[in-house]
């Protein structure tokens, strides 16, 4: 599941590091969010694919201008943001 979330994970980072690219962050935080919604859906608690979900919303959070906190996400999230963010 981290390889099918990672290139959208490694998109917004890219785009948080863009003072130009405000239509962009939006667009794809829009993405994220219906990523989420269709990683979650039908998933029971403690899924793998919540815990994506939840990443991917909180991605879309800081494309629209949310505080950007890597502690905020899980692991192996976590780490794989702090990377490319690097």
């Amino acid at each position: 599941m981290l390889l099918q979330v990672a290139p959208l994970l490694i998109g917004a980072a890219a785009l948080l590091g863009r003072a130009d690219a405000d239509a962009e962050r939006k667009a794809l935080a829009v993405v994220l969010e219906q990523a989420a919604d269709l990683a979650a859906a039908g998933e029971a608690a403690g899924s793998l694919w919540l815990a994506a979900a939840a990443t991917l919303r909180t991605l879309a959070g800081w494309l629209a201008g949310a505080p950007v906190d890597l502690d905020a996400l899980a692991e192996p999230y976590r780490g794989l943001m702090r990377q490319v963010m690097e």
